[in-house]
């Protein structure tokens, strides 16, 4: 298997789109209906802009996340990173300088969970929120090939450092969307665990 990693641009609404469609949850997750854009809005925002799944039911509210989330691709509001096995997508890795996103680390949409990030004067991070590998391709390497070209990339244009936010767990859990632990340790980033008890994992460019 021959796997290219390409950053995600603004005409790729469709690519973005049928990943998300068709090729991210075959395997009946949970996160089935996700479009990887809710980290971009408050828990007062969600609840303003999409409908209650409660009332509607989540195939509704999942619509109206799907056509907000290819307004913001189109737009060039998401960024991050798309494997490819040929030129089907397989692999998808969000990542956005760390001001864009109003939440980062697991939450849930409609709750206050999910730290805010914090700026420093001066310093440019990238945060990495969200791993998603096509069921048929995991384990096969798909998520440390898209965190390599993410750290290339962003040394590249000028960051400061990549940051992550994985979650601890006694076993591992296949729908870690944030991406495991050892996933950042075997790529150099330090581990700091916060007075809350999350996670960041932080590697720093010396320039």
């Amino acid at each position: 298997m021959q796997v290219t990693v390409k950053k995600l641009t603004p005409d790729q609404e469709e690519v973005y789109l049928d990943f998300f469609d068709h090729r991210a949850f075959t395997d009946g997750s949970p996160y089935a209906g996700c479009y990887c854009n809710l980290f971009y809005f408050t828990p007062e925002e969600i609840r303003s802009a999409f409908p209650d799944p409660g009332k509607v039911g989540w195939e509704a509210m999942s619509r109206v996340i799907r056509e907000s989330a290819g307004k913001m691709v189109r737009e060039g509001k998401i960024r991050g990173f798309f494997a490819y096995d040929g030129a089907a997508p397989v692999g998808w890795c969000h990542a956005n300088d760390r001001e864009k996103f109003v939440r980062v680390g697991e939450f849930a949409p409609a709750s206050p969970d999910g730290r805010r990030p914090e700026k420093k004067d001066g310093e440019k991070v990238l945060s990495v929120v969200c791993f998603e590998v096509a069921p048929a391709y995991r384990g096969q390497g798909i998520a440390r090939a898209l965190l390599e070209e993410v750290l290339r990339d962003a040394e590249r244009e000028g960051y400061d450092a990549v940051e992550a936010y994985p979650v601890e767990r006694v076993t591992r859990e296949t729908l870690d969307f944030t991406g495991p632990v050892g996933l950042f340790e075997k790529a150099g980033f330090n581990i700091v665990r916060n007075g809350d008890g999350s996670l960041t994992a932080r590697r720093d460019f010396i320039r």
